[in-house]
């Protein structure tokens, strides 16, 4: 009885210990779950990501990756997380959250731009995976929303040598907008 006991505990705080995955192509940072948020454990310190995003409860991490990085200067993450993980049949149970986020690193880490790139709860898809290129500084994304029409939006943003990041565009703004008549 004592071992089935155990064995009901250790089950029980496995989800705690899920909370934690390793990112993907950056040895030493890790993504948790704490608090209804997620959080970048790096080295230097912990930083909160989706800070604008709704809150992702109880925020229960399925895997993070780096996409680009500006050495010393800037990360580019993908995060997915868990839609609603503690209702597996209902609403989204089994759905996904994906964050694009942007870590400035310096003069301390902190997130400089976060977009929601799909989402299960608030019926956004994914235009595919997010490119970087590292050279020109330059991060792009696509993605449906209710409101995008037929063509997803084009999302892009500058990342500086220093980290700061700028919006480049976004062609869901222009695409599709007739021009504006002559006086």
């Amino acid at each position: 009885m004592k071992s089935l006991l155990a064995l009901l505990l250790l089950l029980a705080a496995a989800p705690a210990g899920a909370q934690r995955v390793p990112v993907e192509g950056r040895p030493g940072a890790v993504l948790e779950g704490r608090g209804g948020r997620a959080v970048l454990r790096l080295p230097g310190g912990a930083v909160p990501l989706g800070v604008g995003l709704p809150p992702c409860e109880p925020c229960a991490p399925r895997s993070a990756r780096l996409v680009g990085e500006r050495p010393g200067a800037a990360l580019v993450l993908l995060l997915t997380l868990a839609s609603r993980p503690g209702t597996p049949g209902g609403m989204c149970g089994a759905g996904e959250e994906e964050v694009l986020s942007v870590v400035r690193l310096r003069p301390r880490p902190r997130e400089a731009a976060a977009v929601l790139l799909s989402s299960c709860w608030h019926n956004v898809e994914s235009g595919g995976a997010p490119s970087w290129d590292g050279r020109r500084g330059l991060l792009e994304a696509r993605r449906w929303t209710p409101e995008s029409g037929d063509a997803p939006e084009r999302l892009a943003w500058r990342i500086g040598a220093d980290g700061r990041v700028v919006t480049a565009g976004s062609a869901a703004a222009t695409r599709a907008a007739p021009a504006p008549p002559r006086p």
